[in-house]
Order: structure tokens, then C-alpha cells, then sequence
């Protein structure tokens, strides 16, 4: 018996969105409960580990850390250069890093910033800049101070990821 061609293109389609829906679950369920946990330790003690979670290779770049005003880091960045329908493309990715103080603790939150600037014929056509939350990181830190909270934050995440499935 043969599956028909569209009959397959809408099982893979299906099963691409299943797996967006409980990707994005995920996401947005561990966003949610490490916006709503602090860190039991004052900021000071906890800004200690915050370049420790963090790899020291990423992406092939060795990951270095900045003081970037009061409880703010940057990393050392990475450039990617490519080509795409005829244009130039650069790519300019760093980790940010914020932390601050929270009734009974502290809160750190850490991000993935990418600026793209798109050249055509040596002329600059515009620069777009995206941020991402990187909550692996956050939920790096946080099993440093408090493995249960980490594991409890973990499970609700894959649970909210298995419900959307």
C-alpha cells in the first residue's frame, strides 16, 4: 500500500509543529518560573558565579567576561561572516548578563545578543539586532545555589513541554 505524497507532507508538517508547540512550552514555562524565583543569596555572592555557568568555549570562541556598569557583563563576541542572495552578511553575537536585587535574594537573567548588518555592493543596507533570553543559563545558576529549585523548575518546564506535544 502506498502513502500518498500529501498525506506524508501533512504527517511531517504535524509532527514539526508538535515539536514547535513543546519547544516553545518549554520556553515560556521556565521564563515564567525563573521570573519568579530568586536566588536565596544576596547579589553580590551570587554575581560571583555568574561568569562560572557559563561555558569557556562558545561556539568555538573562547568566552570571556566584562564589566559592563553595576551588575551588568558582557562577553567577548563572535563574528560570522556569509553571503546570501548576492549579499554580505555579518553577524556580531555576544552574552549579556544582568543581575538584581529581589526581596529575600537576588535575581540574575542572562542573554544572547546578535547584530546583523547587511551589506549589497559594499553599501551598508541596515543593521537588525535580536535578543534572546538564555534561560539554560539562568537555570545553570540556579542549581549552583539550590539543586531542588533547579530540578523542580526543570520538571515543570518538561511537563508544560510534554502537554503541548
Amino acid at each position: 500500500m502506498k502513502i500518498s505524497r500529501l498525506f506524508f507532507f501533512g504527517l511531517l508538517l504535524f509532527a514539526g509543529c508538535a515539536a514547535m508547540r513543546a519547544h516553545l512550552a518549554r520556553e515560556s514555562t521556565l521564563i515564567r518560573e525563573l521570573d519568579a524565583y530568586v536566588i536565596p543569596k544576596p547579589l553580590p555572592e551570587a554575581w560571583e558565579s555568574v561568569s562560572v555557568v557559563t561555558p569557556l568555549f562558545w561556539h568555538g570562541t573562547m568566552l570571556t567576561w566584562d564589566d559592563d556598569g553595576p551588575w551588568r557583563k558582557r562577553s567577548s563576541s563572535r563574528t560570522d561572516n556569509y553571503q546570501s542572495d548576492g549579499d554580505d552578511h555579518i553577524n556580531v553575537t555576544w552574552l549579556e548578563c544582568e543581575g538584581r536585587e529581589a526581596p529575600n535574594g537576588s535575581q540574575v537573567r542572562y542573554f544572547e545578543v546578535t547584530e546583523r548588518t547587511t551589506y549589497r555592493q559594499g553599501q551598508k543596507l541596515g543593521t537588525d539586532k535580536s535578543v534572546d533570553r538564555r534561560t539554560d543559563l539562568e537555570l545553570e545558576l540556579v542549581k549552583r545555589f539550590d539543586v531542588p529549585a533547579a530540578q523542580r523548575i526543570q520538571a515543570a518546564a518538561e511537563k508544560a513541554a510534554a502537554a503541548a506535544e
